[in-house]
């Protein structure tokens, strides 16, 4: 349940952005891929315990995601 929720979410951020970040040139299949590795992340910090998550996205699209 949770893959088809986090991929279409990936899909439509690939579909809305056009390209993430400031590397407007990145097509959107990546896009969509990055994104749902991103929710996939958060999703999984989020389930761990704690209060939330904290979740650092560098100008590389490097991304960092930790519980709190």
């Amino acid at each position: 349940m949770h893959y088809a929720i986090g991929l279409s979410a990936g899909v439509a951020f690939g579909i809305i952005f056009q390209g993430v970040g400031s590397i407007a040139a990145i097509p959107n299949g990546i896009s969509a891929i990055w994104a749902y590795s991103l929710a996939d992340s958060v999703d999984y910090n989020a389930n761990r315990p704690g209060s939330g998550v904290i979740l650092e996205v560098h100008y590389l699209l490097v991304y960092n995601c930790k519980p709190r």
